[in-house]
């Protein structure tokens, strides 16, 4: 059986590199990666890591407050994260959590950190501090929809819980069906699950309600991405009928 296009999956909240058929070794990587990537100069890096430790050791000295030390780290952590750079990114948001209280933003951003280094060293312990950073920024926020999104897709590619990735995605679409994101990958997760007739059925109702959605190059790609998924699908139903 063919796989059908995923490119639309990850869009909006995720950056996606590239198109076409979906490849679970290099895709994997791209679900998890948090906002748009801006490429930082390493220099900038080296420059922010100098400050976000001068600044941890002023407040050791009482001359600068955990607040301020907090936000530094995080902001090093961003840039780490658009980098790729997992490790140093899932450090620095641990520090700032040391430094005050966490939001659920920071949560969001771990888990997507360990979820990406969990893709490249399939390291179960990595896994689940996904799951349980991603679970925290949504009891911090139940309304942070990309971190619901992100556990949905880390469970099922990752976790091969198929089952609770679908529930996940499910109620996620059902709850903001105006996400369609979510709506998209839950077709997804219909068509690897071998449920061809839910699939199709969500990818026609995702196609209707983008014809609604007001126009732009985003809704023209997710839209074309549906009807091509809508297509190649009854074309597997047709071929497995007339068999």
């Amino acid at each position: 059986m063919k796989k059908i296009s995923f490119a639309l999956l990850v869009m909006s909240v995720f950056t996606f590199f590239g198109c076409g058929d979906f490849s679970l070794p290099e895709a994997v990587k791209d679900f998890f990666i948090p906002g748009a990537v801006k490429k930082v100069r390493l220099p900038d890096i080296e420059r922010m890591q100098r400050e976000a430790d001068e600044s941890a050791k002023r407040y050791r000295k009482q001359l600068e407050s955990a607040e301020r030390v907090r936000i530094n780290y995080e902001q090093l952590g961003r840039r780490y994260a658009d980098q790729g750079s997992w490790t140093p990114a899932i450090e620095c948001f641990t520090t700032a959590i040391g430094y005050g209280s966490a939001g659920a933003d920071i949560h969001y951003m771990l888990g997507a950190s360990y979820a990406n280094r969990a893709r490249e060293t399939n390291n179960k312990e990595d896994m689940n501090m996904a799951e349980s950073h991603y679970s925290k920024a949504i009891s911090k926020n139940p309304e942070l929809v990309s971190a619901q999104y992100g556990l949905g897709l880390l469970v099922f590619f990752l976790k091969k819980d198929h089952a609770r990735g679908i529930e996940i995605m499910r109620e996620l679409s059902f709850r903001r069906p105006d996400f369609f994101e979510a709506r998209f990958a839950l077709g997804r997760f219909y068509y690897e699950n071998g449920e061809i007739a839910r699939a199709l059925s969500t990818y026609e109702s995702l196609y209707s309600a983008l014809q609604d959605r007001k126009d732009s190059s985003i809704t023209r790609e997710m839209r074309d991405n549906c009807k091509a998924n809508i297509t190649r699908i009854m074309s597997e139903l047709q071929i497995q009928r007339s068999k």
